[in-house]
Order: structure tokens, then C-alpha cells, then sequence
């Protein structure tokens, strides 16, 4: 064989080589880039798992933290004396403590502005957030339901209560007045929200102290895990809010400029 042949011989087995290197170098890119994209897209979908995991949290704190402004507004200086009634008695009852907090000023905002004496209103918003829990607990029904229907028959709407078995007619208002040792006619707001509070506290006998009686059912333990978890949300929520209200904050002023 001549050396010219020899040469290219080399030379034809040199090229197939660089060839096929080139082609393995693409095949090596090629592959490379899928696991690229594949390990963006699973970045991604962990990004967007993670967002999720907090923004449950973080929406529990934001409405805790609303309750609880409005909450301090509404009782003032008994805020803190409050508070701490409705943290032992939503334990004691498990209901949520932004639940309770958010009972207690809604009634409380209620009645004041019809009369109600704040000392008198708060002694009043507490009987009635613990009737509304008894009663979902006896009936089988939330306690935001439950409390509505409340919120409504302490304005004049005593319809809603007879499902709770308890008749909250005018005729029966004007009685209660008359046993109260008061005028129907001269009564004031305020008297007509205590003497309908009597009439509902009466008769729902049956239902007081229904929560903490079935703590230990089923049901009861079903409620004491949700307001464990509602509360445990809340306080996860709590300590990422002012890292999240600082991000927001750098965020908005981004934008704005």
C-alpha cells in the first residue's frame, strides 16, 4: 500500500471520527438541555408548592390581624381583659380564636351603637358567642351560622330563631318587658336587646354547655382539631407576615418607580 493511499486512509478515519464526536457532542447538548428544562419546570412546580404551602398561613394571620385591630377598637380599654376570656373559653369550646374574636366584636359593635352600654354589651356579646357555639354543637351546625342567625334576632328579626326552637315574636319582646317590671311602649333599645337576650338564653336550656359536654365525641374532637389547626395556621402566618409585609413593601415601591 502507498503512503499516499495510507494518508488518506487517516484522513478519511480522522473525519468519520470528528464526525461522530461532533454527533455525540450534540446527542450530550441535546440531553443536557432536557434535564435543564425538566429541572426548571420541577424548580417551578416546587416554587409554586412552596408559595402555596405559605399562602394559607399568611392569609390566616393578615385576617387575624384585621380581627384583632377592629377587636381593640371596639372594646378599648377592656381589649386585653376580652382577649383573654375568649382564648380559655374557645379553647374550652374549640373554636378558633380569631372566630371568637371576631364573635365577640362583631355583637359588640352591634349592640353599642343600639344603646347597649359598653360594660353591658360585652357582659352580652360573651353570653351570646357562647350560646351560638352551644347551639352548633347541639344542632350540628357551624357557629358562624349559628351566630348570624343571633346577630339578626338581636336586631328585631326573631324569625330565625325558631329553628333553634325558641319563639322570638314581638308579642313575646312586649311580654318579657312587662315581666322585666317595664313599659313596652317607653322601652328603650337597650331594654328590648336584653329582654330578647332573655327570651333566647331561656329557651335554649337544653343546648348550654353542649360543646364542652361532647368534647370527648367524635364530633367534638373533629371541632377541637380544626380550631387547633386554625390557630396553628394563624401563628405560622404570624411569624412570615412582616418578612412577607416587607417584601411588599420593597415590591409596591419598585413598581411605583
Amino acid at each position: 500500500m502507498s503512503q499516499t493511499k495510507v494518508k488518506a486512509g487517516e484522513g478519511y478515519v480522522e473525519i468519520g471520527l470528528r464526525n461522530r464526536i461532533a454527533e455525540g457532542a450534540r446527542g450530550v447538548q441535546d440531553d443536557l438541555n432536557k434535564l435543564s428544562q425538566k429541572t426548571l419546570a420541577l424548580g417551578a412546580s416546587l416554587a409554586a408548592a412552596s408559595a402555596g404551602l405559605l399562602v394559607a398561613p399568611i392569609k390566616s394571620a393578615a385576617r387575624l390581624e384585621d380581627t384583632i385591630d377592629k377587636f381593640d377598637v371596639v372594646f378599648g380599654e377592656s381589649s386585653q381583659e376580652m382577649q383573654k376570656w375568649a382564648r380559655v373559653t374557645g379553647e374550652s369550646m374549640s373554636v378558633p380564636q380569631e372566630s371568637m374574636l371576631g364573635m365577640l366584636s362583631g355583637m359588640q359593635d352591634l349592640l353599642v351603637p343600639m344603646g347597649v352600654l359598653p360594660e353591658r354589651a360585652s357582659r352580652m356579646s360573651q353570653t351570646l358567642t357562647s350560646l351560638s357555639a352551644d347551639l352548633a354543637s347541639f344542632n350540628g351546625l357551624q357557629t358562624s351560622d349559628v351566630f348570624n342567625d343571633m346577630m339578626a334576632a338581636m336586631t328585631g328579626s326573631g324569625e330565625v330563631m325558631k329553628k333553634y326552637g325558641v319563639i322570638l315574636s314581638e308579642a313575646a319582646v312586649k311580654q318579657e318587658l312587662l315581666s322585666m317590671g317595664m313599659d313596652p311602649k317607653s322601652a328603650d333599645n337597650q331594654a328590648k336587646a336584653i329582654a330578647r337576650l332573655n327570651i333566647m338564653v331561656r329557651g335554649t336550656t337544653a343546648a348550654h354547655g353542649d360543646a364542652e359536654r361532647t368534647a370527648g365525641s367524635f364530633s367534638g374532637r373533629m371541632r377541637a382539631l380544626v380550631s387547633v389547626l386554625s390557630d396553628a395556621t394563624g401563628i405560622i402566618g404570624g411569624a412570615l407576615i412582616d418578612d412577607m409585609s416587607a417584601l411588599l413593601s420593597v415590591t409596591v415601591s419598585g413598581v411605583t418607580a
